[in-house]
Formats: C-alpha cells, structure tokens, sequence
C-alpha cells in the first residue's frame, strides 16, 4: 500500500521508450543544429536570416542524448525559429512531424515540473497528473500519424506497468486535499480504468482503505491518550479518588441506562465522514493544503495528523532541476567519499558562517549568470587570509 515508484523516473522511462519511433525524425533536426553551430559564419548568417525575417533571435539548442527533456527543447526552439531553417532542411513535412513530437513531449514535461516541485505538498497532486498523461497517450493513440501512434503504444505499455493499478497511498493523498476529496478519484478513475466495473472497484476499494487507515489512526491515538492519562494519575491520587468519588446510586442507574441505549457520549459521526461530506475548498492553484489541515487541527485533530503523514510523502525522489540535470552536481566525487557525520559537520559549520559573514551566490556577475562566485555581506569585517578560505568551502 505504502510502496510509492518515483513519478519523474517513470515518467522518464515512458518518453525513452517513447522517442525510439521518431529518431528520424529528430536526427534532421539535430543534423541542421550541429551544421549551424559549427561554425560562427553559419551562427552568424543564420541570425542575420532570422533578424530578417522578424523572428525573435535565440540560441538554438543542441540536446544530450541521455536527456529526453533536452531533446523536447531542442524541437521546441527549432519549431520557433523554423522559418530561418528555410535554405536548410527538413522539409516543411517534417517539420509538420516536429510539431507533433513536441506537442505530445511538452505535456511529460510539464507533469514532470509538477511532481517534481520541492516547495509544496505533491502526493495530492499525484492522481490528476497522471490522469493528464493517461490521456494524452490516448489521444496520440488514435493519432493520424504513424510515429506519434507508435510513440503512444510504446509509452502506453510502459505507463500500464507500472501504473495499471491504484496506487492507494497516492489516491489517499489526493483525498486529503480538500479541494477534492473523493471527487476527484471518481473524476480520473474512469480516465485510468476505461472499464466501468473496474473504476468502480477501484473506488470502493480506494474507500475502504482510507477508512481502514484512519481507524488505525484513531486505535494509536486511543492507546497513546490512555498511556498518557495512566501515567499522569499517580498512586496517590488514584487513592483519593477511590476514597472519595463515590458516585451516588442515581448516577450509577443513568450510567447504565445510557450504556444499553448505544448513547455513551459516542459522537454520531467520525471526523472522516465528517470531513468527506463538507462541501469541497474551491479549486485554486495557489492553495496551500498543509497549511488548511494546519488551520483545522482542532476540528479534525486525528484526521489532521493522518493527512500530515501522508501529504508529506513526496511523489518524486529528486526536484525537476535534478530530474533534467540543469544544475551542478550537489556532492563531488571528493565529497561523496566523506563520512555522513563529516558531511552533516560540514553542512552545520557552513550555515554559521554563512550567517555571521552573510555569505549568498551571486547570481549574476557583470550582467552573466554565474554559479560560483560568493557575495560576502560584511566583506569589510574579515581578512585576506579568511576571505581566501571561505570562496575556497564555498566554490
């Protein structure tokens, strides 16, 4: 139930396998990038035709073959400034077929962005994303061209091993955003399981697991307010009590009078089915939904922690920069032979100094990105000898 496969990685396995069918048709357009940035006369007399022609100068992208994300900025900068490729190839066909590749890409690309983010909850975003890929891959199924059906068939086998079946965890997640509930499953089911009887299994059975996990919440919460209670009530006052609390006979009678009716002070409804019948938050992209469950605690207090626990799963084991490699590697080969302690030392001692000299990257450096330069704050407080050292931790 708990076992939930990177998102972006299989993601990433779907468009490799996707991209076999159409490496013809990329490699025109990668021939003609490679032909022009060979030279600095092509580079130059290609911008000089697309000055001409009024379209926007950019740098035209050559991409890494390990890197299908690349390869769909490749296309999408290619189709933007194809009408400077005029005196070059590929034929306007091809250029038709282009069109349809990066249509189809740009949407992995963007779910991938998605799931892949690092400041907010993903594990509710989970089930509509891939409902977005499911559909798209049946859409490009059904496609007029050959490549693109072909594209469609090899990622739908890949997309059916890995997600033909419910990932609870991640439907559990999207429940617990208030924005949709259970609405939202039965809205993407039908997309993920086109067989009715099957949507609706998996729906029942999506029902019966989210009400399992939150009994199970409500059994440890039962059990850690009974140890807590037990451990507060000392000897001494446990005979108090029994000296002097007797409860009148009166009181007894009502007692069991209440106990044989089924009313002992039991609410008539559980927080969960409280919660699954409130009117839905209204959909917005900006909503933060740990911040609402922070917000209702008090109201859902063991619904609360649940959803806690589970929003905070990330669907996704690397951020999307990491996902399509676009920055520095985050540990050296030197320093990924550190020992875990070191690291954790080191990382620590870094923070303080950054916070007593006020180091930051520089992000930009005579008007050019740069990655490596430091800004020191309070440059006037320390030596030579120290500034060395510190933009020698901190390259």
């Amino acid at each position: 139930m708990f076992h939930a496969r990177c998102c972006a990685h299989i993601l990433n396995l779907c468009v490799q396998d996707g991209l076999d069918p159409t490496e013809e048709i990329v490699d025109k357009v990668r021939d003609v990038v490679k032909y022009i940035a060979a030279s600095e006369g092509c580079r130059i007399k290609f911008a000089e035709i697309s000055k001409s022609l009024g379209l926007k100068c950019k740098k035209l992208i050559l991409d890494v073959s390990t890197r299908w994300n690349s390869t769909y900025n490749m296309l999408a900068c290619a189709i933007e400034l194809k009408n400077g490729f005029k005196e070059y190839v590929p034929s306007e066909e091809d250029w038709e077929k282009v069109a349809g590749v990066c249509s189809f890409l740009k949407v992995f690309s963007d779910v991938t962005k998605v799931v892949s983010g690092t400041g907010y909850s993903t594990s509710n975003l989970f089930l509509s994303e891939i409902r977005r890929v499911k559909k798209i891959i049946d859409k490009k199924a059904i496609d007029p061209n050959l490549h693109i059906r072909e594209m469609a068939r090899k990622m739908e086998l890949k997309f059916e091993k890995y997600w033909g079946e419910t990932n609870l965890v991640m439907a559990i997640g999207a429940v617990m955003d208030p924005r949709f509930k259970m609405k939202l499953p039965a809205f993407c089911f039908p997309n993920l399981y086109p067989i009715a009887s099957d949507s609706e299994t998996n729906l029942s059975y999506l029902g019966n697991a989210l009400t399992d996990l939150y009994l199970e919440y409500c059994r440890e919460e039962k059990d850690a307010s009974k140890e807590k209670n037990e451990s507060e009530i000392s000897s001494s006052d446990a005979n108090f009590m029994a000296e002097h609390s007797e409860i009148p006979q009166g009181i007894n009678d009502y007692e069991s009078f209440i106990r044989e009716s089924g009313g002992i002070l039991e609410p008539t409804k559980s927080e969960l089915e409280d919660y699954l019948s409130e009117k839905i938050v209204a959909p917005t992209s900006k909503f933060d939904v740990l911040a609402w469950w922070k917000g209702n605690s008090s109201k859902f207090s063991i619904l609360s922690k649940m959803a806690a626990d589970i929003l905070s799963i990330p669907i996704s084991t690397v951020a999307s920069e990491s996902t399509f490699s676009a920055g520095s590697r985050v540990i050296e080969p030197h320093r990924s032979c550190l020992k875990p302690e070191t690291v954790e030392v080191l990382l620590c001692g870094a923070d303080w100094v950054r916070e007593l000299y006020g180091l930051k990257k520089a992000k930009q450096v005579n008007g050019y990105p740069c990655k490596n330069r430091l800004k020191i704050r309070n440059k006037s407080e320390i030596d030579l000898k120290t500034e060395v050292i510190l933009r020698y931790i901190f390259r």
